[in-house]
């Protein structure tokens, strides 16, 4: 079952030289099986934000929830995928997948099956990772993150190092995912075009230190086209705003 992502945060600081205020009074509410994307340039905090819903980093002042549990370290039903795939390339694909239980739970064959065959990766099952593409290897990533059938799933900008057309099929890869699984997803990116393929809503963030400033309804039909009136409107509308902020 999705959850709700609640997000009430005063302030994110790194202290180590140099000092650093990374984010600053962002409050967001992802609805439970809602697509969320936060847009933003380079370096203004999106990465920070997810590993703090992530729980990988508890340092900040604030409070970030999910469904009813307060987010004070990782836990295996919310997953995240990274802008590399960050395999271990002594294991193969299967092994990866695995990797990705946490370890009170013992990972479930059926679901790795399932996993597999829902991102087309069941005849790579006993491949290496030197033995794949950039864009199998994102998607061996993605398997690994939903394993654990997470109630969130947080996406790091995914696609940012893969060709233009790989991009495109994962991009309706996941929104395949997405409608099947019944997943709530967070994604941070700075291709607004990919944000408005994915979305429900787009958040625009701020330079740094980061924070909300501006958030898009996407209130279009999928699977979407990339190619129509609506869809191209829409473009242009978020592409002027950016251009005016950035």
């Amino acid at each position: 079952m999705s959850k709700k992502i609640v997000i009430n945060l005063e302030e994110k600081k790194y202290l180590d030289e140099p000092r650093v205020h990374a984010l600053n009074n962002i409050n967001l509410e992802v609805k439970p099986n809602e697509f969320v994307s936060i847009l933003g340039p380079n370096g203004c905090g999106k990465s920070t934000l997810l590993k703090l819903v992530s729980g990988l980093d508890q340092e900040f002042k604030g409070k970030i929830i999910i469904g009813d549990r307060l987010v004070e370290k990782p836990y295996k039903d919310c997953g995240i995928v990274f802008q590399e795939p960050r395999l271990l390339p002594w294991f193969n694909i299967e092994d990866n997948i695995k990797f990705g239980s946490f370890p009170e739970t013992k990972p479930n064959q059926s679901r790795i099956v399932e996993v597999l065959t829902l991102l087309k990766l069941e005849d790579f099952r006993s491949s290496y990772p030197n033995q794949l593409s950039g864009g199998m290897a994102q998607k061996v990533s993605i398997a690994r993150a939903l394993v654990n059938t997470p109630n969130v799933l947080l996406l790091d900008e995914p696609f940012a190092a893969i060709d233009a057309l790989t991009k495109i099929k994962l991009q309706e890869e996941i929104t395949n995912l997405f409608r099947k699984e019944k997943t709530t997803v967070l994604m941070v990116t700075h291709d607004f075009e990919e944000a408005l393929y994915l979305s429900d809503r787009i958040f625009v963030m701020s330079k740094r230190p980061g924070k909300l400033i501006k958030s898009f309804d996407i209130d279009l039909p999928r699977p979407r086209n990339r190619g129509s009136r609506d869809f191209l409107e829409l473009h242009s509308k978020i592409l002027n705003y950016i251009k005016t902020v950035f």
